[in-house]
């Protein structure tokens, strides 16, 4: 994938990745920076794709706070929830 050769930390190769959106292949992506481990932004990024949209953010407060990151096969972000049809909470996940 170009886009991993293109970023140097998660911000970038979320840019990257977005920069090259095809809305093919819908998915959750999590991009950990472990030179990032100890600080407080930038260990985790997720993104996003839909059709016609991405969302990608640092998530690092959320998984410091929580202790991880659950995937469930839902839709994180509001706005792709809505592009994908989803009308439950992420938080609603098993």
């Amino acid at each position: 994938m170009v886009a991993n050769q293109m970023g140097v930390d998660g911000e970038s190769l979320s840019k990257a990745f977005s920069a090259f959106h095809s809305g093919t292949y819908n998915n959750q992506w999590l991009i950990v920076d472990r030179e990032r481990f100890e600080a407080d932004e930038g260990l985790l990024w997720i993104v996003e794709e839909a059709p016609g949209l991405m969302h990608s953010e640092d998530m690092t407060e959320k998984l410091r706070t929580d202790g991880y990151w659950g995937s469930y096969n839902v839709a994180y972000y509001d706005d792709i929830r809505a592009v994908m049809g989803e009308t439950e909470g992420y938080g609603e996940a098993p």
